[in-house]
């Protein structure tokens, strides 16, 4: 048990007198949640310690997340990956090459720092439907553009694929340029026998958003540094942009995953991704397409057995199972050893119960245009706008990301023109740059 939850836990369960925020003083309202979780939702107060001064029970446990990860130094951020990947950005600043298979959240950062953002383009693969940059793309980039000063790359997709993060901290290293990296997905990484995590690689930069692969609330993540001393200005950074009140029943839940991860996690991940491995092989001796990527992640096609991502999904709800996400080719499930062995030969059984019809014909891929640029992305940040409905954009310059979510992957980035429109975009207004 860390301090912090030792500190929390002691004052829930004491009979003090609440004459501090929250409003709530520890008791629960009418509604759902439980109430144990307003007893243990507090504020800075002096056992409690103060998220952006650390000196207590905060520090011991960001000493703890840097030493499970093995980098020079970690932040704590119960406000999300998000903030963490605004705080790369300003510290990076200048001229940020971003390929366009990152989160929209990466983009958005860029705009908000004042950066000026280099789109590098994804290359269709087979490997996952985000598409893929090389290592030999980006060197080209920096030479086009030696007045880059960072590549911020994605290591996890959303769909599974790994990306090879030596490689591109080598092309980082010759050009001297800063590799920052969006590990979003892949946290649980390093605890599986053969995998490193990005800082382990060469990084000078990383996010964990540690809720989407490790036990954590929602909310939870980590930013980690290379070097331990840009954690200075990159607290200050982060403090800029993020609450003065955070949570602390995230930070509780960062410090009980961080814990079980300490304990229980190699051998906990090692064993599902074996198990996984079996399902996997399981579901494409039935017929099923199967993607490949990190050993904790599926998505999966209707492949011979002839089911479209329609058919897929309505499968899933009979047995009872919901996807992270599902289209009209398949769905993606994402699973950590909280998930149990019923619910992994229940999802089985949604497959291989069905009856197999003929396979469906290749689907038309979706045209790879790439959007033309009018402005940067802080240049359509800054500019006037106004919000007028999806359809009417066309020939428009956005002055926001537009794309599908999830996954989150822009089809236009802000500041360029909102031309070919992907199907899915569950967007009902945008905003464009005014007239």
């Amino acid at each position: 048990m860390s301090d912090l939850e030792r500190a929390v836990g002691e004052y829930a369960r004491s009979a003090k007198a609440r004459f501090h925020m929250p409003g709530h003083k520890g008791r629960k309202p009418d509604g759902v949640l439980p109430a144990e979780l307003y007893a243990f939702d507090v504020t800075e107060l002096s056992f409690s310690d103060e998220l952006f001064e650390p000196s207590g029970a905060i520090a011991e446990l960001e000493e703890e997340a840097a030493r499970i990860f093995g980098s020079g130094a970690t932040l704590i951020s119960p406000f999300g990956a998000t903030s963490c990947i605004q705080t790369m950005a300003d510290m990076a600043g200048g001229k940020l090459l971003i390929p366009r298979n990152s989160h929209y959240s990466v983009f958005n950062a860029a705009g908000l720092a004042g950066a000026d953002a280099v789109v590098l383009p994804a290359e269709p693969s087979e490997k996952t439907p985000a598409g893929v940059v090389s290592p030999q793309a980006v060197e080209a980039a920096f030479a086009a553009e030696p007045d880059i000063t960072a590549l911020f790359l994605t290591a996890v997709d959303y769909y599974g694929y790994v990306a090879d993060v030596e490689a591109f901290a080598a092309v980082c290293k010759r050009h001297r340029k800063l590799l920052l990296v969006d590990n979003s997905h892949g946290s649980h990484l390093r605890f599986i026998e053969g995998c490193k995590h990005p800082i382990e690689q060469g990084a000078d930069m990383v996010c964990d958003s540690i809720h989407k692969t490790l036990p954590a609330m929602t909310g939870s993540a980590l930013l980690h540094f290379a070097e331990a001393e840009k954690a200075v200005e990159g607290r200050r950074l982060m403090k800029r942009r993020c609450s003065s009140s955070p949570s602390y029943a995230i930070m509780l839940s960062v410090a009980a995953a961080l814990s079980w991860a300490a304990d229980e996690g190699e051998k906990a991940y090692n064993a599902l991704a074996e198990r996984l491995g079996r399902l996997k092989t399981e579901l494409e001796t039935f017929g099923c397409e199967v993607l490949r990527g990190e050993p904790c992640r599926l998505y999966v096609k209707g492949g011979d057995t002839g089911l479209s991502g329609a058919e897929i999904s309505a499968r899933l709800a009979e047995f009872g199972c919901v996807p992270e996400f599902a289209d009209e080719d398949g769905a993606l499930f994402m699973f950590t050893p909280m998930n149990t062995e019923e619910e992994l030969s229940r999802l089985t059984g949604a497959f291989i119960t069905v009856e197999k019809k003929s396979a469906r014909p290749p689907q038309a891929k979706r045209g790879g245009t790439v959007p033309r640029r009018a402005m940067s992305v802080s240049e359509a940040f800054r500019a006037p706008r106004e919000c007028v409905p999806l359809a009417e954009s066309r020939g428009r310059i956005a002055a926001e990301c537009v794309g599908v979510y999830p996954p989150g992957l822009p089809c236009v980035v802000a500041g360029e023109y909102i031309e070919d429109l992907h199907d899915g975009i569950n967007m009902e207004h945008v905003l464009v740059v005014k007239e």
